[in-house]
C-alpha cells in the first residue's frame, strides 16, 4: 500500500509532532512518501526513514494522509483516495469546516479522540438545522474513524529520579495568551502559588513551548498572587530536542494539564508512559486514557463560550475550578505513596497508546 503523508514536521507545534511521529510509525508497515515544507538545512534534521520518505519521487498513491486544518485539505487532495485528520478542542468545531468534510474527495475523516468526534457530531447537528434538517451531514458521520495519537516507548519510559528532590508538579505547554490561553497555565500557577508556601517541600516546573510565543512577566503580574511565602517555581523556555524531553519529564512526580480543552493531550500520555500520573481537566481527549485509577480528573468547573479568539469564537471550553485544583494538588503532595501506585498504573495503561498502534489502526481502517 502506497501512502503519501502531507504535513509539517520541522517545527515544535502539535501538528509537527503528530505528523513526524505518525509518519515514522507508518513507514515501518507501509510504502510511505512524505510531502512537507523543507527548511534550508533540512537534511541535518531528519533520520534515515524521513530522508527516504521525503526524497521519494512523485508517484500514484493509493491514499493521501493529510494532517492540517480542514481549510487546507483541498490543496493536498491527490489522485488517490484521501483521508484527513480533524484535530480540534471544544464542544463544537467551526461550522465552516462542514463543507470541507463534505468534500467527496475526502474519503475518511480521522480524529484523535472521542472528544473531537463528538465536536464534529455536535457541529453537524447545528449545520443540519441551519440547512432545514438536511441529512447530507450524515455522509460525514459515516467517514469518521478515531485514530488516537501515541507515544514512542523507546523515548518515553520510566527513569530513575534524583534523590532528595522536592515533590515536583510539571507541565509542558504553551502560554501565549495568559488567562485566555487554552492550556490553562495561569490557572495552574495561581492554584500552586496560593496553595503551597516555602515551608512545603514542593516545586512547580514549567516547560513553555515558545513556538506559540509568551510574555512570562506580564502574565505572572496578571495572576495576582496573595502569598508572602511563595513556593519554588521554575520556567524552562529554551528549545529542547524532542528525544531529550524525558530528561525534563523525569523530574516530575505529577504531570499537570488543567487545559480548558484538548483534542488529545499528548504531553499527559508521554508522562504516563514514564510512570507519572496526571492531574487533568475532565473535558477533552485526555479522558480517553486518563481515569481515576491512573490519575486525577478535575470534575468541577464551568463551560464558557470563547469570544476573543476568531477560530474558537462561540465554542465552549471548560474552565478548571481553582479551588478543586488546589485541593487535588495538596492531596497529591500528602499522598505520595498513592501517587506512586497511580504512576505504575499509568505506565501500564499507556502501553495501549503508541504511535505503532496508531499506524496499525490506520492500515486497518483502509
Amino acid at each position: 500500500m502506497k501512502i503519501n503523508i502531507v504535513g509539517s514536521i520541522f517545527g515544535s507545534s502539535g501538528y509537527d509532532s503528530h505528523t513526524r511521529s505518525l509518519a515514522n510509525a507508518l513507514y515501518k508497515i507501509a510504502d510511505c512518501k512524505l510531502s512537507t515544507q523543507l527548511p534550508q538545512d533540512w537534511m541535518k534534521h531528519v533520520n534515515d526513514a524521513e530522508l527516504d520518505m521525503i526524497t521519494k519521487t512523485e508517484r500514484k498513491e493509493d491514499w493521501n494522509l493529510i494532517i492540517s486544518i480542514p481549510h487546507m485539505w483541498q490543496l493536498f487532495t491527490g489522485l488517490g483516495r484521501n483521508m484527513a485528520y480533524v484535530i480540534w478542542e471544544g464542544y463544537e468545531c467551526p461550522l465552516s469546516w462542514v463543507e470541507e468534510m463534505l468534500n467527496p474527495k475526502i474519503n475518511l475523516i480521522l480524529t484523535p479522540s472521542e472528544h473531537t468526534k463528538q465536536a464534529i457530531i455536535n457541529t453537524c447537528a447545528k449545520w443540519s438545522i441551519i440547512h432545514s434538517n438536511s441529512d447530507e451531514h450524515l455522509k460525514i458521520l459515516e467517514k469518521i474513524r478515531i485514530i488516537p495519537h501515541g507515544h514512542n516507548p523507546k523515548i518515553f519510559y520510566p527513569r530513575e529520579k534524583e534523590q532528595n528532590q522536592p515533590f515536583t508538579f510539571f507541565i509542558d505547554k504553551g502560554w501565549a495568551r495568559g488567562w485566555k490561553d487554552r492550556g490553562g497555565l495561569s490557572y495552574l500557577i495561581k492554584s500552586y502559588l496560593e496553595e503551597f508556601t516555602l515551608k512545603d517541600n514542593v516545586k512547580l516546573l514549567i516547560k513553555i513551548n515558545m513556538s506559540y510565543g509568551t510574555n512570562i512577566q506580564q502574565f505572572m503580574n496578571e495572576i495576582k498572587i496573595e502569598n508572602k511565602e511563595l513556593p519554588k517555581i521554575e520556567f524552562i523556555t529554551q528549545q529542547i530536542p524532542f528525544e531529550k524531553l524525558p530528561e525534563i519529564y523525569k523530574q516530575a512526580n505529577v504531570y499537570c494539564m488543567p487545559s480548558l480543552s484538548e483534542s488529545f493531550g499528548l504531553g499527559a500520555l508521554q508522562a504516563m508512559a514514564m510512570g507519572i500520573p496526571c492531574i487533568a481537566n475532565n473535558f477533552g481527549g485526555q479522558i480517553d486514557f486518563i481515569n481515576d485509577k491512573n490519575g486525577i480528573l478535575l470534575k468541577e468547573g464551568k463551560l464558557k463560550h470563547i469570544s476573543d479568539e476568531i477560530i474558537y469564537e462561540g465554542i465552549l471550553w471548560k474552565e478548571p475550578n481553582i479551588q478543586e485544583l488546589r485541593k487535588q494538588m495538596r492531596w497529591a503532595f500528602e499522598n505520595q505513596n498513592t501517587i506512586k501506585e497511580m504512576g505504575k498504573q499509568a505506565e501500564e495503561d499507556s502501553k495501549n497508546w503508541t504511535w505503532d498502534n496508531s499506524a496499525e489502526q490506520i492500515i486497518k481502517a483502509l
